[in-house]
């Protein structure tokens, strides 16, 4: 018995030839499974397909009749994290968020970051870590995997409202799923969704305390101002965007530094935050019109187009995959102003 297929939105199970003119059902903690018959690749094998979202790998997963009886979850140990090391940093790094380390193609880690949901503690900052591997899977293939947004909404609000007090791994981790997520939900034009998902992230999340969440929150306060001047708030989105602009531009200051040991490994994230900053400037002279003498930059002129690319940078095939009007309208208002 063996997995043979990981889908963008399904798995298929062989395993030994059974009568399969027998009426059988596929069930899971005493409710039934949808499942389908499929053709094996071994003429001497039998095969179903099941949907991601209707079974867990952490429990029983039996195809029964009445004169038959076959347990499948054997066949999804090598999907399952090991929930006695959840809290061991090495190994869940290793298992599921370096990419480097841990050998599974695009399908394979959303099947496997989605079931592990089901068994992270949400006091785990790891959890976050998760939400945004989904959310990013998500983005690669949202015609298959739609239903799983609903998961995730539900997953954010009990990992934010889990915190207790931000710590370096909860800052870079609570902010990184905001930004996969919100976004997720902008292109698809949940905007009230996002206002909500972004706020509780800047109510919570401190920053400041871990170098590898600059990059997104960065991003966070530009959605925020985003979805400002989607609700007309132009000011207020003007004066947001300025502080996306100089959170982008200290943040460089602290990361292209001599004393980072890992300044080196950073660069993508200064160059990111660079476009990101002047996204930002541009943004705020059009949402303001003029930039005011209180905020103490130079009146800046800019009266070319708007276009949110830098927002896409790590999703560069993800806006085309979507009819989203969200992006589109705020181009187009601050574009024309």
């Amino acid at each position: 018995m063996k997995v043979t297929s990981i889908g963008l939105s399904s798995v298929v199970i062989e395993f030994e030839s059974v009568d399969t003119f027998e009426v059988m059902t596929l069930s899971q903690a005493q409710r039934e499974v949808p499942f389908k018959w499929v053709d094996a690749s071994d003429a001497q094998q039998v095969a179903i397909e099941v949907n991601i979202r209707d079974f867990s790998v952490y429990g029983s997963l039996l195809l029964a009749s009445d004169a038959y009886k076959l347990e499948l979850a054997v066949a999804f140990e090598k999907y399952k994290l090991d929930e006695k090391k959840l809290s061991d940093e090495f190994y869940v790094t290793g298992a599921i968020i370096n990419a480097a380390t841990r050998g599974m193609e695009n399908n394979e880690l959303f099947f496997v970051a989605y079931n592990a949901l089901s068994i992270m503690p949400i006091n785990n900052h790891f959890y976050g870590a998760l939400i945004t591997l989904v959310s990013y899977k998500y983005l690669e293939a949202p015609e298959y995997r739609g239903w799983v947004l609903g998961v995730l909404l539900d997953s954010k609000r009990k990992f934010d409202e889990g915190v207790e007090y931000c710590t370096p791994n909860i800052a870079r981790w609570g902010i990184s799923s905001t930004t996969a997520f919100a976004l997720a939900l902008l292109l698809n034009d949940r905007v009230d969704d996002a206002g909500c998902v972004i706020d509780s992230a800047l109510k919570r999340f401190e920053p400041n305390l871990n170098q590898l969440s600059y990059w997104n929150y960065c991003q966070c306060l530009i959605l925020k101002a985003t979805i400002l001047v989607y609700s007309g708030k132009n000011k207020e989105a003007g004066w947001k965007y300025l502080a996306a602009f100089d959170f982008s531009r200290k943040s460089i200051n602290d990361i292209y530094h001599s004393r980072n040991d890992w300044v080196l490994g950073q660069v993508s994230d200064c160059h990111a935050l660079l476009g990101l900053g002047e996204l930002a400037m541009k943004c705020a002279v059009k949402s303001l019109g003029k930039i005011p003498s209180e905020s103490r930059y130079s009146d800046i002129k800019y009266s070319g187009k708007i276009s949110f690319a830098p927002v896409f940078s790590r999703f560069q095939s993800s806006r085309s995959k979507f009819k989203s009007d969200f992006f589109d309208a705020v181009e187009k208002v601050l574009s024309a102003s």
